[in-house]
């Protein structure tokens, strides 16, 4: 039997990383968390889903997986209950015994993913949640960048919409583009 490793995330870029890692020999299982259902078409991949394991083979295991769901889709508005809660995640990889975690998703790494496996001993790669307020936090990223002298676009923090309505004005209005907020 090989490594098991877990990609945490739910997104194209971690069925990618998933996909790539598959095709490892030294790897036997891919665990996506939190994941979706596109990706669980993946050979060696696993998406776990409440205490279920869905793999999907072929499009008869996709209408499967829908007549089995049915009644959690409708009652949560077209939605799956997901491991979605870090603690959920992490619990899910010490019970799985996941040999090596790839953090994803800025999301959970964000939250501690990292700290929070190498705690239970288990490797993670991916920044640290302090790490991560660069790509967490764009007001505090932007901040920073000024404070260095870092080239960056015209900004400004906002703590109510009146005030950031005038800034646009006076930035962007005057050149009789339009813009988005």
């Amino acid at each position: 039997m090989g490594e098991v490793w877990a990609v945490v995330g739910g997104g194209a870029r971690e069925w990618a990383l998933a996909e790539s890692i598959t095709r490892s020999k030294k790897v036997s299982e891919v665990h996506v968390l939190p994941g979706n259902l596109g990706g669980a078409f993946e050979k060696k991949c696993i998406w776990p889903i409440g205490n279920d394991r869905v793999k999907i083979k072929n499009f008869d295991d996709v209408k499967q997986f829908f007549n089995d769901y049915k009644q959690e889709i409708q009652e949560n508005n077209g939605r799956i209950k997901r491991l979605d809660d870090i603690s959920d995640i992490i619990s899910y990889i010490s019970e799985n015994n996941i040999d090596m975690v790839i953090g994803g998703q800025e999301k959970y790494l964000s939250l501690g993913l990292k700290e929070s496996c190498e705690k239970k001993g288990i490797a993670c790669w991916g920044p640290t949640s302090k790490a991560m307020i660069v790509e967490a936090d764009k007001c505090n990223t932007n901040d920073l960048m000024k404070k260095w002298g870092i080239p960056c676009p015209t900004f400004q923090n906002f703590y109510d919409p009146e005030s950031a309505k005038t800034f646009l004005k006076d930035n962007f209005g005057k050149n009789g583009k339009k813009y988005v907020v």
